[in-house]
């Protein structure tokens, strides 16, 4: 996945959570954010997230709050919140974004996205098997 999708996929799954706040600091998607700030060297997003998690209560908003919100994770890539221009990696990564309606200029349904999804997988397998 290259450097701009995962730009874009932590700026989705914020957008995400803002919706649809997580369940437990265990949330993959609230993992996922910490991993990819963590793996782009977003620091301030890092340790925001590490303290906001701290809280009792996880109210999404925070990622429209915060110092380094999804608005200014916009700017660091030129990408369009789609998924079917963008690379597998990206694709099965991105699964764990609850509201995918709501996120993906080119979404379907649920059908289609799981249907690209599989078509992803099984492209996978047939790179470790050959």
């Amino acid at each position: 996945m290259s450097k701009d999708e995962k730009l874009l996929l932590l700026s989705l799954l914020m957008r995400d959570i803002r919706g649809a706040f997580p369940n437990g600091n265990k949330d993959p998607r609230l993992l996922k954010v910490l991993e990819l700030s963590k793996e782009l060297d977003l620091d301030i997003l890092y340790n925001e997230t590490k303290d906001w998690i701290g809280d009792r209560y996880l109210d999404g908003r925070f990622f429209r709050d915060c110092e380094m919100n999804y608005n200014e994770i916009d700017k660091m890539h030129n990408l369009k919140p789609t998924y079917k221009d963008k690379s597998k990696e990206f694709i099965y990564e991105a699964d764990i974004i609850e509201y995918k309606e709501y996120i993906f200029k080119d979404y379907v349904d649920i059908d289609t996205y799981y249907e690209d999804l599989k078509n992803w997988r099984n492209w996978n397998e047939k790179i470790w098997i050959d």
